[in-house]
């Protein structure tokens, strides 16, 4: 917004408004004490570079310089360090938001790691306690690839269970853009199992519809170990809770889910013929299953028992 050389300028005017708030002698023993005329350069020099221009917002200015970055990312990626360890260091945490903004939506991790330990320290307490998770999308994208880039597994996972529903699908939704899914094994693992244990603890015909978005938006990443996981825990978790005359079982309403999942799954994973055999045969889940269906269970169940 501004060339080196005026750069220079402003940062002068700075130095002598330091020198003047907090008197302080020179070498010889003397108090600086600038000239009228310095001052009044110094004054010129603010009103043509700033104080004249029109006023930028926050918005435009952040659009223009990200289109800079993307036009010329050679000159861009050549700025010194050390000014870039300083305006980081220097960034009040209101500013935060728009750092994490500029950084990882871009992924410009690279300019994270130029900074100091002490701005990186307090950046990721700000990132770990933001609680601006169902704000902008902008900021929601950024948000996550902040975590993504600076924190473990665990960290991931344990941030991912303090978000509401519809924050948990956008998380998962980033996840997959930027392909975690099937990069990140360890980390899909424990996100399914977290979505299976919620979904099965439903505590609401409306909860358990709600949470199964979550494991339908994931069919694709289920394993075998999910998928008896998913099945054990319906039969044997919901039919002790005895909210109403199903032995409240919430999960009833959720017919389509589990035929899509044994669609999509049974013939990759013959081995959870036991448990769907075990699933379909429970009161409350054996209309989910056609004849055909209940037939084929039978049939993979008694060549996997057999062998």
């Amino acid at each position: 917004m501004i060339t080196e050389t005026e750069y220079d300028h402003l940062v002068r005017i700075q130095q002598d408004r330091h020198r003047c708030a907090h008197p302080v002698l020179d070498n010889d023993g003397l108090l600086f004490q600038p000239l009228p005329e310095l001052a009044r350069t110094h004054i010129r020099t603010a009103i043509e570079i700033l104080l004249s221009q029109p006023a930028i917002m926050n918005k435009a200015a952040v659009d223009a310089l990200i289109r800079d970055v993307e036009e010329f990312p050679d000159i861009f990626e050549k700025i010194e360090k050390k000014k870039i360890i300083e305006f980081f260091n220097s960034s009040k945490q209101s500013r935060y938001e728009d750092i994490a903004l500029f950084l990882f939506t871009h992924s410009l991790k690279n300019l994270f790691d130029c900074t100091s330990d002490f701005f990186k320290e307090r950046f990721k307490a700000f990132i770990t306690n933001h609680d601006s998770f169902g704000k902008d999308e902008n900021l929601f994208r950024a948000m996550v690839g902040t975590y993504l880039q600076l924190y473990e597994n665990d960290d991931l996972t344990e941030k991912y269970k303090t978000l509401d529903l519809s924050q948990k699908n956008r998380y998962l939704k980033q996840l997959k853009k930027r392909d975690i899914f099937n990069n990140n094994l360890t980390l899909t693992d424990k996100l399914i199992e977290i979505n299976i244990n919620r979904f099965t603890q439903s505590g609401s015909y409306a909860e358990a519809e709600m949470n199964s978005m979550l494991i339908e938006a994931n069919i694709a990443h289920l394993s075998e170990k999910h998928i008896k996981t998913l099945l054990t825990e319906a039969v044997d978790k919901q039919k002790y809770k005895g909210f109403n005359h199903y032995y409240g079982n919430q999960l009833i309403v959720c017919k389509e889910l589990f035929v899509t999942i044994f669609s999509s799954t049974f013939d990759k994973y013959p081995n959870t013929a036991k448990e769907w055999k075990c699933f379909s045969e429970n009161s409350n889940f054996s209309y989910f299953f056609d004849e055909l269906m209940k037939e084929k269970i039978e049939k993979v169940f008694e060549k996997t028992e057999t062998t």
